[in-house]
């Protein structure tokens, strides 16, 4: 058996309810766990272009090649494309427990978790330590949205989080898309509450890529397309990008980009052996 390992990225929360739909775990005996695991995940905000020779090609959702960027972020989350019987990536939130209503702390971390995804169970990986976060839930107003001028008029667009939703603490991470691993800053997400009963299922990740990480950041020789290549090189005002337009931000006098995903979650059962 050979554990999926991922690298640390967001959280989301579970509302409270009967214990049997939060798949509540007792991991030490005493202590309440609540699992989610997201099942899908999308940057919708810069987009990723590449120099196809006599084009520039928008690959952040239409395949060139058989390859884009959300198709091979969603490929892993949701498939286990080794064979060894495990998804390929994992990103998991564990409230201890979540509190509607208040606040309290959540782990983020990855594991190891069965496929296929429509049944699958986790648990923790002993080589991954979690990251420790806290989060707050509200009924009014909105916990996530872009931040004024990141974003442009790309579709689909990116979806804020309003009310009735929880928003967590604001850290640094490593991000990680398609296998990709960005150090980020100011990374925030937020969930929000539907169904019976109400899940945060739907959320938004936020964080900031520094250009001078972005430069340094050679991305992996055996991706297609995109292998060996800048991270900048990929993104719209980055040095040898393609794109007419660009799609760079400041924060704290320093020049990047806001990368903003929208994510789905679920409920799962978990243990920590």
């Amino acid at each position: 058996m050979s554990l999926t390992r991922t690298m640390l990225w967001l959280g989301v929360g579970l509302a409270a309810g009967a214990a049997d739909a939060q798949e509540r775990v007792f991991a030490d005996g005493f202590e309440p766990v609540t699992a989610m695991r997201m099942s899908d995940l999308a940057l919708r905000d810069p987009h990723v272009y590449v120099n196809a020779i006599f084009s520039c090609v928008d690959v952040t959702d239409t395949p060139l090649l058989g390859f884009s960027l959300n198709g091979s972020i969603r490929a892993r989350i949701q498939t286990d494309e080794d064979g060894d019987g495990w998804l390929d990536a994992n990103f998991l939130q564990l409230y201890r427990p979540l509190t509607v209503g208040g606040s309290g702390p959540v782990d983020v971390t990855g594991g190891a978790c069965t496929a296929p995804m429509v049944t699958t169970t986790c648990l923790r990986d002993p080589a991954l330590a979690p990251q420790p976060r806290a989060y707050t839930t509200a009924t009014t107003g909105t916990c996530l949205a872009p931040a004024p001028g990141s974003v442009r008029p790309y579709t689909p667009a990116v979806a804020a989080v309003d009310a009735p939703c929880l928003r967590s603490d604001t850290q640094e991470m490593m991000l990680d898309l398609g296998g990709i691993a960005i150090p980020a800053r100011a990374s925030t997400f937020a969930g929000r509450f539907s169904g019976t009963p109400a899940l945060p299922a739907d959320g938004l990740l936020s964080a900031f890529v520094r250009e001078a990480d972005a430069d340094a950041l050679l991305l992996p020789a055996d991706l297609p397309l995109i292998g060996g290549q800048p991270l900048s090189a990929l993104l719209p005002g980055g040095t040898g990008n393609c794109a007419g337009h660009d799609d760079r931000d400041v924060l704290d006098g320093e020049s990047g980009w806001w990368f903003h995903l929208n994510y789905a979650a679920a409920v799962v059962p978990w243990s920590e052996p």
